[in-house]
């Protein structure tokens, strides 16, 4: 696996910082941008404008582009977002505090405060099957101010998250 810029590197190192790691930083592969960035383009919601129905619960293939490129799989349990959230309570670290944790009406909204003056905000619309958003990850290193900006776009795969867990 290789780092495509040093801060990334360095987010890695500090990973007990992130509050959705897997969603965020999982890996922090790079791929072929051409063939990240096609894929996401590939999967993207056209209309996402004026949804406001529920996300499905389930397993989504995720596609991120930005900061740290990958993809990965992710499961919506019926509970969080029977509760209107988007991020499930057990993903929240110690140490963080989530202030916004919002996905109804065709809107994500989430953004969490923690450790090391971090921040990290979900920002983004989605339809009954598929959302995109902007992830962004802020927080100091040795005193340094980190930023990670990341791009992501899931797709609803299958109903069954099978061994994806949330």
């Amino acid at each position: 696996m290789r780092l495509h810029v040093g801060y990334v590197r360095v987010a890695r190192q500090v990973a007990t910082l992130s509050l959705l790691l897997p969603c965020l930083l999982a890996g922090c592969g790079q791929q072929d941008a051409a063939s990240a960035n096609a894929a996401a383009a590939a999967v993207a919601q056209p209309a996402l404008q004026g949804f406001s129905g529920p996300l499905r619960p389930g397993l989504y293939k995720i596609v991120q582009t930005g900061d740290a490129d990958e993809e990965t799989e992710r499961c919506l349990t019926a509970d969080t977002l029977a509760k209107g959230g988007y991020v499930s309570a057990r993903d929240v670290q110690p140490g963080w505090t989530v202030i916004r944790n919002r996905a109804s009406g065709g809107v994500i909204d989430f953004e969490a405060s923690g450790p090391a003056k971090g921040k990290m905000s979900f920002k983004g619309r989605y339809t009954a099957t598929g959302f995109t958003l902007d992830a962004v990850l802020s927080f100091e290193h040795k005193g340094q101010p980190m930023t990670l900006n990341n791009h992501q776009v899931g797709t609803f795969q299958s109903a069954d998250c099978g061994e994806v867990a949330e």
